[in-house]
């Protein structure tokens, strides 16, 4: 990261002129500008509501990021989204550093891509336990969460694999996360 003191970072964003950007304590997005939405719409029971924003106190995304400038330019790097971070022993864990570092151990294993996701389930003792869910052969789930365990800290290790017959993706593509959450609660 030497290279963000120069003012380049291949996998920043400079802000476009107009756009006044902060972060909060949890290093959460705050956008402020004249062209921000004055509300948006939140499906909810069945229906739809709309939920206005206040445009002096800027919306408040769900991604946490890095801001820095250099000269009169601003610079943003996303770290994640908001439900990509979750406690684990007490320690704040990022899901989409760790299924990337998954990704690539599955990758040298020759599995599928998306086949296997590190999971996060509730777990009264250390707030959050890490689950490995895959439609791969069971033998081959444990090895590859063997070999990530091997090589990661204490509080990023997987604690459990179990064989589901597919990660289940919403028609946007993205994981459902309710469906995940009740294929590991059976």
């Amino acid at each position: 990261m030497d290279h963000l003191g120069e003012g380049f970072d291949p996998e920043c964003l400079e802000v476009l002129p107009g756009w006044e950007l902060e972060s909060d304590a949890d290093d959460r997005l705050i956008v402020r500008g004249a062209a921000l939405a004055s509300g948006y719409a939140v499906r909810e029971d069945g229906g739809w509501r709309w939920e206005p924003v206040n445009g002096a106190a800027g919306w408040r995304t769900r991604d946490r990021v890095r801001l820095w400038t250099q000269g009169t330019r601003g610079f943003l790097r996303f770290i994640g989204r908001d439900a990509d971070f979750v406690k684990v022993l007490g320690e704040l864990v990022n899901l989409a550093a760790l299924r990337k570092r998954l990704g690539d151990l599955a990758g040298e294993m020759g599995l599928p891509s998306g086949d296997a996701i590190i999971w996060p389930v509730r777990d009264e003792r250390a707030e959050t336990q890490l689950v490995l869910a895959g439609a791969i052969p069971p033998a081959k789930l444990e090895e590859l969460r063997a070999r990530y365990n091997a090589v990661a800290r204490g509080f990023e290790r997987i604690g459990a694999a179990r064989s589901i017959d597919a990660v289940p993706l919403t028609i946007l593509g993205k994981i459902d996360r309710a469906a995940m959450d009740d294929l590991l609660a059976r």
